[in-house]
């Protein structure tokens, strides 16, 4: 991959989404794959975004509210989290299509801050 390449990729916006966030492979080979890539600084700039249907099993809502509380790009998705009190409106969708533009209007609030920073 070209140099040019490389930067161009590291500096745009990257979104990993997960539907079915409580399923088997996800705690077993998807979690603790993009742990270790945040952990490395692969993904450092990139939103995460958490989709899980039906009701939270166990202690999933206090993990995922601890997540929300450490990591302020992480967005949740789903009937899950939306079904729960989770105090953070602004990155808690019960759909895709309120997520991408939660996602849409953070990055404009974004672009608009740098430009007034210059």
């Amino acid at each position: 991959m070209s140099d040019s390449l490389k930067n161009n990729c590291s500096n745009n916006t990257q979104v990993f989404v997960l539907f079915g966030a409580t399923g088997d492979l996800s705690l077993r080979k998807i979690f603790p794959a993009w742990y270790q890539l945040q952990r490395a600084g692969k993904c450092k700039h990139a939103y995460t975004v958490f989709y899980q249907d039906g009701i939270w099993k166990d202690k999933e809502q206090e993990t995922a509210t601890t997540g929300l509380l450490i990591n302020d790009r992480l967005f949740l998705c789903g009937t899950a989290p939306a079904l729960t009190q989770l105090g953070a409106e602004e990155r808690v969708f019960v759909d895709v299509k309120g997520c991408i533009g939660g996602l849409l209007r953070l990055q404009k609030k974004s672009l608009i801050g740098r430009k007034m920073e210059m």
